[in-house]
């Protein structure tokens, strides 16, 4: 057995990964069920979105859910502080 999978339990090999296609149906998650917060909810379709946007966006996409998600973690901080 390859020393990597044997300390990691993961493999270096593509041909080892399951592809979302091949997984069995009661494997696969919805990306998301909604949280009830607007700003969460938001960044979680953002999340989604990501699946139809060039590579090339995804950094942009990224650091806006961050902000998203940071600007809220700051407004809770700050409610609880209150």
């Amino acid at each position: 057995m390859d020393e990597n999978v044997a300390e990691t339990g993961m493999t270096d090999s593509v041909e080892d990964l399951m592809v979302l296609d091949e997984a069995p149906a009661d494997l696969v998650l919805e990306v998301w069920e909604p949280t009830g917060d607007a700003i969460v909810d938001a960044a979680l379709e953002d999340i989604r979105g990501l699946e139809t946007a060039e590579l090339g966006e995804h950094v942009e996409i990224f650091s806006s859910i961050h902000d998203q998600l940071r600007g809220r973690l700051t407004d809770l901080s700050d409610t609880a502080r209150s």
